[in-house]
């Protein structure tokens, strides 16, 4: 299983770090930023574009045994504002 691990930038010379689980997210992202659809501050996107890192973690993990916070949780409904909207699901 993997933990996609995406630094954005904060905007004010800060940077946070966020997780997502399902890499269905990634997909959801990865489309947005081809559109062109995200700026500076939308998660994984800092001074050199949209990327993210993955890991290895044990099967089954969960978002609480990792012990990641709300604040950092990258889910299909937190990204779902990326999805494209002209035919309601995102491109490929």
């Amino acid at each position: 299983m993997k933990l996609y691990i995406l630094v954005s930038n904060g905007g004010d010379g800060s940077f946070s770090v966020d997780a997502a689980l399902d890499p269905k997210v990634i997909d959801i992202l990865r489309a947005a930023n081809q559109r062109g659809a995200l700026d500076y501050d939308s998660p994984g996107c800092d001074g050199d574009g949209f990327h993210y890192s993955t890991i290895n973690v044990p099967d089954g993990s969960t978002f609480e045994s990792l012990d990641i916070g709300e604040y950092s949780q990258l889910t299909l409904e937190s990204v779902a504002k990326y999805i494209d909207e002209e035919d309601g699901e995102e491109e490929q």
